[in-house]
């Protein structure tokens, strides 16, 4: 039913894992088919400088995938489909992408960015709070209540406004449909990299998706007419203390990580019931008679693989929930001492480090999957990043945003080239048992600093663009973070928060130029080539890092977004 752990893909997994500590490691195998003198030498004059510039050293495991892959030969010629580029495009076609400078920012920058922004300029049709007419309405745009202004809360009489009630089934449909279809993307290239369908072969990929994706909705239309939680019936009491918005979003957050999780719980019980938690072959009678019965219940390595995949997944979706409790107590908060902010900053920097290391221990360690642990780099930065964009803005104020930031770029100009050093490798391998040789781990420093820049990259281009859209656009309303109403304790306008963004930016990549040269001429690596090796020898990776840009960032914008349902 489901495409099982076979020994294949278990044998496929551990020759891509390259020096671990893996069991299996004095298993004989047959070794890599090696390029000829001739075809070495030519190979070599078209690998990238930074490669040629170190073979006098040993040769690293990414070195060696690059000379096989470059001497390998395309057998398939033919162009994929459009709808294939998005999930498994072919290796030339991702070749394609990433040796044009243009196309790969386009297609790793711009391109999940915009997917973004049209998803929040949709306007939201709205009914006026103060009239009975159940039907919605697109007015002239921006709409604002009654007896309010765009930069106040309050009315004319100094009573409360009622906010704008949105359309629940624009929401549904259109708002909440598309961040849940992008959640289930992601998922799906998750299992892709992990060499896993988790749709039945009876039902096929897209009905599964789309069953799912329905399910889903269909579930939350009913929680929302049944009134399960009594949210509108408490919205109607009108107390203060009782925060209905937070509790609404959390429950269409939290509905969306339980369908996003659905595909790993029917895979799991699939796999139980295949029994593929336990050897199906027959023990010997010797290994009976000497060793008893637990020895002949074994758990497969396999399956205990899958279940550390699984773990990685939850992992991933705490984050999210995390973050975005994190986000409700800072809003809630707001203004904050410099005290406060400097805490609020580290609490997050800490908890996002603690989670992402324990994620890559489990896919380094345990799933052993280099495409996984690429993966869960890029996306610990971007929920990091794209956080940092949207709510350390609002720090007390600018000069102290201005310190942070400039702290911030001068520990990473000396802190990624100090882990590329000998010693830091050798304390590494001292305190904690590292086992990879030092030109593996300067990879592994450089990778980690590449996605780290493209996760900076994405996410200020993705807030600058939604900043805007929703400053000026006509979901202002439902965004009040976005409508900057400036007060002594709280001076951040849009024209202040934009120009200071771009601030930021541009001490970003400078301190990203200057530390990329430091690796290369201390180190004689190519930070950008290094990940790039790593999609190109996994092509599935360029889509899966656009799904991840798009979902973190959905993610966020979602429990910004003041709903209100009539």
């Amino acid at each position: 039913m489901f495409t099982p752990l076979s020994k294949g893909s278990e044998r496929a997994q551990d020759k891509l894992w390259d020096r671990t500590n893996s069991p299996r490691k004095a298993r004989a195998r047959p070794a890599l088919s090696t390029p000829t003198p001739a075809a070495s030498s030519s190979l070599g004059q078209g690998l990238p400088p930074a490669v040629q510039a170190r073979t006098d050293l040993q040769p690293s495991a990414r070195q060696s995938r690059v000379v096989r892959r470059h001497s390998q030969v395309e057998v398939d010629e033919s162009q994929d489909r459009w709808t294939k580029l998005f999930f498994r495009p072919g290796r030339k076609t991702v070749d394609a992408w990433l040796n044009s400078f243009w196309k790969r920012h386009f297609v790793l920058i711009i391109l999940p960015c915009l997917a973004v922004w049209v998803w929040v300029a949709i306007p939201f049709p709205v009914s006026d709070p103060y009239k009975d007419d159940p039907f919605p309405d697109i007015p002239n745009w921006p709409k604002r209540p009654k007896g309010g202004s765009n930069d106040t809360d309050s009315g004319e009489d100094g009573s409360d406004v009622l906010p704008l009630d949105v359309n629940f089934y624009f929401f549904l449909f259109w708002y909440y449909g598309m961040y849940l279809a992008v959640g289930l993307f992601f998922i799906t290239n998750l299992f892709s990299l992990y060499r896993l369908n988790w749709w039945p072969s009876a039902l096929g990929g897209r009905l599964s998706y789309g069953l799912s994706w329905g399910f889903t909705l269909g579930v939350g239309l009913a929680a929302h007419h049944l009134d399960l939680f009594h949210l509108r019936e408490r919205w109607k009491d009108h107390d203060p203390a009782d925060d209905v918005d937070w509790e609404r979003k959390t429950f269409w957050v939290s509905l969306s990580f339980l369908a996003m999780l659905m595909p790993a719980l029917a895979c799991f019980s699939k796999l139980k019931r295949d029994r593929r938690h336990k050897y199906r072959h027959s023990e010997p009678t010797i290994s009976k008679a000497f060793f008893g019965q637990p020895f002949s219940k074994r758990i497969p390595s396999s399956w205990l693989r899958f279940l550390w995949f699984m773990t990685c997944l939850g992992i991933a979706c705490f984050s999210l929930i995390a973050g975005q409790a994190y986000a409700s107590l800072f809003l809630s908060t707001l203004p904050h001492t410099s005290l406060d902010a400097g805490t609020w900053v580290w609490s997050w920097i800490i908890t996002v480090q603690l989670l992402a290391q324990l994620s890559f221990f489990i896919l380094g360690a345990k799933v052993r999957s280099r495409a996984l642990l690429f993966l869960y780099k890029l996306f610990f930065q971007l929920v990091y990043h794209v956080f940092y964009r949207n709510l350390f803005a609002r720090l007390r104020s600018p000069s102290q945003f201005a310190t942070v930031q400039l702290l911030s770029s001068a520990l990473v100009v000396v802190l990624f080239p100090l882990q590329m050093t000998k010693a830091w490798h050798r304390v590494l391998q001292v305190v904690v048992g590292y086992p990879q040789p030092w030109e593996d781990h300067v990879d592994n420093v450089a990778t980690s600093f590449y996605l780290r820049g493209l996760a900076q990259n994405v996410t200020m281009v993705g807030f600058l663009g939604w900043l805007t859209i929703l400053h000026f656009g006509p979901n202002s309303q439902i965004y009040p973070f976005f409508r900057f109403s400036p007060t002594p304790e709280d001076p951040y306008t849009f024209q202040m928060t934009f120009i200071a963004s771009c601030v930021i930016w541009g001490t970003e990549l400078l301190s990203s130029f200057v530390a990329r040269r430091v690796m290369s001429l201390a180190f004689k690596v190519d930070v950008s080539q290094v990940g790039m090796d790593e999609m190109r020898e996994y092509p599935e990776l360029v889509p899966a890092c656009g799904w991840a840009s798009v979902h973190v960032s959905m993610n966020l914008l979602m429990f910004l977004i003041k709903l209100n349902f009539r």
